[in-house]
């Protein structure tokens, strides 16, 4: 299968990654090489040729893609992909967001340029995933956060004080601009 697409430039850790089949964004997606980049994100990798099943593993987190389908599973847990991982004469390549996402891996992608810089953490030192990855983009370099989820606060019940509103007297002369209670028409309602 041969896919029309958009060549891209790689950097690692902020050193270019050359390849002879460099990353390409196909359909708005990033799609990378599994020999030249994916395997510099992922410790250990196993690709069975008979099913086509990709099996990736970082740190503990495992994620298994399949040649052709858009499912995939990250680390026990079916996904949908945006993008199916193909073969190309003798190299796969495979969608990049949801494999970084799954890795804890930065990418920054630069519309103008056509770069996608990926940041791989060291072991004690975890970078921000990127939520979602937009390769559309056409304006200055994109940096997606973590997702964080904020702290749930516990429910107080609020008080608002006596449930019926007290009567207040109001003076009558204070509503025409006369003085008030030095008045001697004060009537003190």
């Amino acid at each position: 299968m041969i896919v029309a697409a958009t060549a891209l430039t790689v950097l690692i850790n902020g050193s270019l990654v050359s390849a002879s089949h460099p990353a390409r964004l196909v359909a708005g997606h990033v799609l990378a090489p599994l020999g030249a980049v994916v395997d510099r994100i992922a410790t250990a990798r196993d690709v069975d040729p008979r099913t086509g099943e990709i099996t990736l593993v970082r740190a503990g987190h495992h994620v298994v893609l399949r040649l052709d389908s858009f499912e995939g599973v990250v680390d026990g847990t079916r996904v949908h992909l945006e993008a199916a991982p193909f073969r190309e004469r003798d190299e796969i390549f495979v969608p990049l967001a949801p494999v970084a996402r799954a890795f804890q891996v930065r990418l920054v992608f630069d519309g103008r340029t056509r770069t996608v810089a990926i940041g791989i953490p060291r072991d004690d030192q975890p970078l921000a995933t990127m939520s979602p990855f937009d390769p559309r983009a056409t304006s200055s370099p994109i940096v997606y956060p973590s997702p964080t989820v904020p702290p749930t606060a516990t429910p107080r019940p609020v008080e608002s004080g006596s449930p019926r509103p007290r009567r207040t007297p109001i003076p009558a002369g204070s509503l025409y601009g006369v003085r008030g209670p030095t008045d001697r028409r004060w009537s003190g309602c």
